[in-house]
């Protein structure tokens, strides 16, 4: 599947992170938008020169619709049969000026 999100960073150090489902009138929470979503702010995380992120949607009106509920269901399921692929991890900007 394409990305759901892009991510650049401006001349005054500032990323942005763009929401944009490419097949769907609105960015919905899922498996793949929160793997990019962590390697992107692990990115970020690790370039010393970003001073902020800006979140943004590429959906005019809409930022994020909410979760899809099949992946919530997915992973209720999991927890409760003690099941997890990976710990996200929220990266620590505690350091940045």
């Amino acid at each position: 599947m394409p990305p759901l999100m892009e991510y650049r960073a401006d001349q005054d150090l500032i990323g942005h992170i763009v929401f944009n489902h490419p097949t769907e009138k609105m960015n919905v929470m899922s498996a793949q938008f929160m793997e990019e979503l962590l390697d992107i702010l692990g990115r970020i995380d690790r370039d010393e020169k970003v001073r902020g992120v800006v979140l943004e949607s590429g959906k005019p009106g809409v930022f994020v619709a909410g979760a899809d509920i099949k992946w919530l269901l997915d992973l209720k399921t999991r927890r409760t049969a003690g099941i997890s692929r990976r710990r996200p991890t929220s990266p620590s900007t505690a350091s940045r000026p």
